[in-house]
């Protein structure tokens, strides 16, 4: 029988095989394909298949006379190493060195001898050449594989990576290309051919030993996957060759699948488990010559090293450093943009943005670029890497002529600032919808306003509960091209559905009152409630108050000019800075404290507290002791120094001459003490409704409360006057001994107003009677026309959703003593709204909520006696005149230290609690959770109006409105921590460049 194999030379030659026994026959059949596949160039190749690489690339040139491959009959050839640029790049000094330095004895696979080197150089260009080693570090474990670089010895393909076993075994299979990951689970126990390179039998070997750990397997494990180390020693050592196919059952030699020149072999084929005396065959195979072979040629792909391999291991450690810093320099700019974000400010200069102009430390290169430059004294990596990019942008300069940066990336320039400032918004709106999805309930709010650019702006708010705490948040901000209400709809259900949101999850809306919102028939709340038929619509609480107030100042004559003459006042100083440091002077010499500060306000029509400080800021509170009341008589003061100045004008003079006289009047003072005892009343609810904390009762409650203090005040006018007539006494005496007083009038009582006579008509009997007291007639006509003003325009507007406040009544701790009653039944109908609201069933809330009420005492620890024990669901009512005081909600609501425990917020919390321990409460928390979620004003919306005017400035009113909304996120959310490390990956995968700068 001949066999067909070769020399050294390469020339073929029979075999002849004695004729011998069929074992012998075929062991030596077996010898001789084994020594002929150790001839056989192929299987002397390191064939590495790569994944195609983008990264510009920085060649080592190594020449050589000789480089003998695995054998020492390989043919001379040349080769060129291909390595990344990295933070601290090899000499070729230390390359050599290190080659030198190296032991190859234990191997004896590569040596090159120092004298048959003819020339080593380095370069930063690139070389054409045979021999390319392309080097892919990474931060993380992954292996990344370039089939572009590859080593060729004449036709033979070599290794352009060396892979230590450690590192390939910590490749986990998630770190890999997903393409490479499905063909790597579906060839896992398939056997390798006799051509496939080293590189495929590596990384085939990678993802073994496949050794599955779960109860019910076919076989014992501990046996199978451990063997014990002799007869005598116990200790057991795990068989890593070993590998167990769970689909298929069967057992594979994992070494042999790669190695082995006996593919026929059981191990390699595949061992039923279920197989007979199992535990026998894995103990003959492993003690066989085959599998012995197959190991030695597995130790020894290991093992191959060349200079490229000693190169790698630097460019590998160098390159991971590189990557981590470059990370660390751009966490720290993405830490700057959220900083001018937070704070407002511009980021960017009108010129001198370029980076190779950053050392000329006499030019203004913006807050953005500034703010890294000084933080780079104190920063290390930060002033490392802006130099470096200054360096680099003024080589780019001097090639380009200034013109585009080309490939130049230094992380600083307007077009990166640009995609991390969107990324970050992003990233805002991201966690904002997770937030609302996870809640599931949510309310919607919604107001525009327009610009300093004449572009009208909508803002999108949402309010929810998370757990335990009630969030308000902006979702959207952007221009409205049409205010017409099936537009907005359209716009709102795209914005919602961007974030993963629905219409039909909303519970409230709350608008301010405008009729392409609030419309019953075609506003958007009517198109709203045809996606979420159980939602409310609320007009907010705080422009309802407002509007009130505002209506009030403009109910009467007297009023008018009251507020007309403040607004005059203060337009008057603000005119001129000669009057305004007239103004300042006296302020300073009258008064002590911070009231040296004081300034006059303008009366705004959209500034909700715009007439109460105007007011405040003339006129002393009313019940301030007479002797303290000096802010009136220092605008008195003011007006005479400029009435009486040399400096000043006849116009001016005049002017203020004017004002001083309609000041003093009695029927002036005695109108603003009237609207300042209003605006007590109403400050409080104006500043509470303010805040986020409150729910919907506590607001409803606010409005109520107001009612009733303005039903009293009705008939508190004789204490108002008395006040009045005390204060005007007192400044008579001060005005007499005040000098350049000849030219001002005053008066101590009403001035006499002509009597007007109606015209009889033919057949009247009688005239009108005409009230003759000038007091009562003041009292008729002014006082009571604005107090009742008030009160009609408020009950008109906030007694709406009746319904829904009675149903929220029971779930108050206040009620629960009623709820406590023996035989207690709900009216027909209770709850039935919240329930609808909340999607339960209306039965299972009863019961729980009874349940509930009985053990609170027990929960909250709390003393009966500060619940009310005869509160019922009508508590609302104004003869209950005890229930009105809300003191204690509002100081819950407002801090989180002082719980009241008798409100509906503290009541949330324990059954928070109590849900999380049981699922008994499951329907009463999401009842709470919906009442805790409905929006009763839309004051997140002015408050994002007031930072887009400090964001959209004159100076800055071009900014575009993807910006706009990004800094505006960053400055409402600054709770929210950005993390760094997501923005990052981000940016690295919006380009190949970024992604081998930024991840590896």
């Amino acid at each position: 029988m001949d066999k067909r194999s070769g020399d050294d030379d390469g020339n073929k030659y029979p075999v002849k095989l004695k004729r011998s026994s069929g074992w012998a026959r075929k062991k030596e059949t077996d010898r001789q394909k084994l020594k002929a596949i150790a001839r056989d160039k192929n299987q002397q190749k390191l064939n590495f298949e790569f994944i195609p690489s983008t990264r510009p690339s920085i060649e080592v040139a190594l020449h050589f006379d000789t480089v003998p491959s695995i054998t020492n009959n390989d043919s001379t050839q040349n080769s060129i190493v291909n390595m990344q640029p990295s933070i601290s790049e090899p000499s070729c000094s230390n390359i050599i060195k290190q080659y030198e330095n190296y032991n190859y004895s234990d191997t004896n696979i590569i040596n090159i001898p120092k004298d048959q080197m003819l020339d080593m150089k380095c370069s930063n260009n690139e070389f054409t050449q045979d021999l390319n080693v392309n080097i892919q570090p990474s931060i993380t474990s992954s292996i990344e594989f370039d089939k572009s670089n590859i080593v060729d010895f004449g036709n033979n393909i070599v290794p352009n990576d060396s892979l230590h076993e450690d590192e390939v075994a910590q490749s986990s299979e998630s770190d890999l290309d997903d393409s490479f990951l499905r063909d790597i689970s579906s060839n896992n126990f398939k056997a390798l051919s006799h051509n496939s390179s080293l590189a495929e039998k590596l990384r085939f070997m990678s993802n073994h030993p496949i050794q599955p750990q779960y109860d019910q397997l076919p076989f014992n494990a501990y046996k199978i996957y451990f063997r014990p180390l002799s007869n005598t020693d116990n200790t057991r050592i795990p068989r890593n060759w070993l590998s167990f196919d769970r689909k298929n059952e069967k057992l594979f030699c994992a070494v042999c699948l790669a190695f082995s020149v006996n593919k026929e072999s059981i191990f390699v084929q595949g061992v039923q488990v279920s197989a007979k005396n199992i535990y026998k065959q894995i103990k003959v195979h492993e003690n066989s010559k085959t599998h012995d072979e197959a190991v030695y040629a597995y130790m020894q792909a290991k093992k191959v090293k060349d200079v490229s391999s000693l190169i790698d291991i630097n460019q590998r450690n160098s390159r991971v450093i590189q990557v981590q810093e470059r990370r660390l320099f751009l966490s720290r700019i993405i830490e700057g943009v959220i900083y001018i974000g937070r704070q407002g400010i511009a980021y960017r200069a009108h010129k001198e943005e370029q980076a190779y102009t950053l050392d000329n430390r006499s030019m203004n290169h913006g807050n953005f670029l500034e703010l890294l430059m000084c933080w780079s004294k104190f920063d290390p990596i930060l002033e490392k890497y802006l130099n470096i990019a200054i360096e680099k942008s003024k080589i780019r300069s001097n090639l380009s002529g200034g013109r585009g940066r080309g490939s130049l990336v230094t992380f600083i320039s307007k077009t990166t600032i640009n995609k991390i400032i969107n990324l970050i918004s992003q990233w805002i709106q991201e966690e904002i919808g997770k937030e609302v999805k996870k809640a599931n309930f949510f309310s919607l709010l919604i107001d525009s306003t327009q610009d300093v650019s004449v572009t009208d702006q909508l803002a999108v708010c949402v309010r929810y509960v998370i757990q335990t705490e009630v969030k308000e948040r902006l979702i959207k901000f952007l221009p409205v091209q049409s205010s017409k209400a099936i537009d907005l709809y359209n716009l709102i259900k795209n914005v919602l559905e961007d974030i993963g949101l629905s219409l039909s999850n909303i519970v409230s809306q709350a608008y301010d009152g405008a009729a392409n919102l609030s419309g019953i028939h075609n506003g958007l709340q009517a198109l709203i409630k045809k996606d979420a038929p159980q939602s409310i619509h609320t007009h907010c609480f705080s422009h309802l108050l407002n509007l009130t107030l505002t209506q009030a100042s403009d109910s009467c004559s007297e009023a008018i000019n009251l507020f007309g003459l403040l607004d005059r006042l203060a337009i008057f100083f603000s005119q001129s800075y000669k009057r305004m440091g007239m103004w300042k002077q006296n302020v300073i010499e009258n008064s002590v404290g911070s009231e040296k500060m004081l300034r006059l306000q303008k009366i705004g029509q959209t500034r909700w507290w715009s007439r109460d400080v105007a007011l405040n800021n003339v006129f002393d509170p009313l019940f301030t002791p007479t002797k303290e009341k000096h802010r009136f008589i220092t605008v008195i003061k003011a007006l005479l120094a400029v009435a009486n100045g040399k400096d000043f004008d006849l116009s001016a003079k005049s002017e203020a001459l004017n004002i001083i006289n309609n000041l003093l009047k009695f029927e002036t003072i005695l109108t603003a003490y009237v609207f300042q005892s209003l605006f007590v009343l109403s400050s409080t609810a104006s500043s509470c409704l303010q805040s986020k904390k409150l729910n919907y009762t506590q607001g409803y409650k606010l409005l109520h409360n107001l009612k009733s203090k303005l039903i009293e005040g009705v008939n508190n006018f004789e204490i108002i006057f008395i006040r009045t007539t005390e204060f005007i006494e007192y400044l008579q005496t001060i005005l007499e001994e005040m000098d350049g007083t000849d030219n001002i009038f005053w008066s101590s009582t009403f001035t006499k107003k002509r009597k007007r006579f109606k015209k009889k008509m033919s057949g009247e009997l009688t005239a009108d009677e005409r009230l003759v007291d000038e007091k009562k007639l003041f009292e008729v006509e002014v006082y009571k026309v604005v107090y009742n003003n008030a009160l009609a325009k408020l009950s008109n507007r906030y007694m709406i959703n009746e319904d829904l406040i009675q149903d929220a009544a029971f779930f108050d701790p206040r009620t629960f003593s009623k709820l406590k009653t023996p035989g207690f039944m709900f009216p027909e109908g209770s709850l039935s709204k919240i329930a609808s609201m909340a999607r339960v069933d209306v039965l299972d809330i009863q019961r729980q909520l009874i349940e509930f009420a009985q053990n609170y005492e027990a929960i909250a620890n709390i003393d009966a006696s500060i619940l009310y024990e005869d509160c019922n669901s009508e508590f609302f009512e104004e003869e209950n005149e005890n229930h009105t005081d809300i003191e204690d909600d509002l100081k819950c609501a407002l801090s989180e230290k002082n719980r009241c425990k008798s409100c509906i917020s503290c009541a949330f919390l324990y059954v928070y609690t109590l849900v999380t321990h049981t699922p008994n409460y499951n329907d009463l928390y999401t009842a709470y959770k919906v009442i805790l979620s409905l929006a009763f004003t839309q004051v997140s919306c002015e408050r994002s109006f007031s930072i887009l005017k400090t964001i959209k400035t004159r100076l800055r009113s071009t900014l575009s409105n993807d910006k706009l909304e990004a800094f505006m996120f960053m400055n409402l959310e600054r709770g929210m921590i950005v993390p760094h490390d997501i923005i990052i990956d981000r940016l690295g995968a919006t380009s190949n460049e970024m992604k081998r700068m930024l991840i590896g």
